[in-house]
């Protein structure tokens, strides 16, 4: 067996450096595979300019999803790199599909218009429909919206209600938007509502939480 000047053996060599290059190349195709970028931006309507709040963002391929935040803002973070499809969805707007480039360590800004659903393109011959013609968008149509929309996405079963389809309460009390509502009862008091009752059962057995807070009254 040939020895080298140096003690070791060639084939030693040459097979520790094989080693070497082969921890080297899957070093870099990990790396490659675990990087990640962001994404973040805002949704609104593109009809009014409005943003808006709880959109459902989920990004194809991948269990990452998001709502947008009162201010129409939402992230996604640890986003694989290459094109990722992002599906947004709001209750009563048409759904979007936008796909942006993501690289690596970077976060991508990207805001994403939502506009009215449209109707399926006629064919020749058809009688052409055009789409109703909108001025404004109530506050009640709007906080109607968001309800819906929350209620939609609740991961438990929940009953949404907005108080802007109620119109204003000059003295703020939240009795005044409930007795509207089927199955409850108020019992009034001095002229004000004090205590609620749901569908028959008496008020000292309705508990009322705001925040998690239990409330006497």
């Amino acid at each position: 067996m040939k020895i080298s000047a140096s003690g070791f053996h060639p084939f030693a060599i040459r097979f520790a450096l094989l080693c070497s290059s082969l921890a080297l190349a899957f070093g870099l195709e990990l790396r490659a595979q675990t990087a990640t970028g962001g994404i973040e931006g805002r949704v609104f309507n593109a009809a009014t300019g409005s943003y808006l709040e709880g959109a459902r963002l989920t990004l194809e391929g991948t269990p990452l999803e998001t709502f947008s935040d009162p201010d129409g803002t939402y992230r996604f973070a640890n986003v694989p790199i290459g094109p990722a499809k992002v599906r947004v969805f709001y209750t009563g707007l048409a759904p979007r599909i936008e796909i942006i480039a993501v690289t690596a360590d970077q976060t991508v800004a990207r805001d994403i218009a939502l506009a009215a659903t449209t109707g399926p393109t006629p064919t020749a011959g058809e009688t052409v429909k055009l789409d109703r013609f909108v001025v404004g968008e109530s506050r009640e149509m709007s906080g109607a919206a968001i309800a819906i929309n929350e209620q939609r996405f609740a991961a438990n079963i929940r009953n949404v209600i907005s108080t802007d389809e109620f119109g204003a309460v000059s003295e703020g009390n939240v009795t005044e938007f409930l007795k509207y509502l089927p199955g409850v009862t108020i019992d009034m008091s001095g002229g004000d509502g004090r205590y609620i009752s749901i569908e028959g059962a008496p008020a000292a057995n309705t508990p009322i939480t705001i925040g998690g807070i239990g409330l006497s009254s």
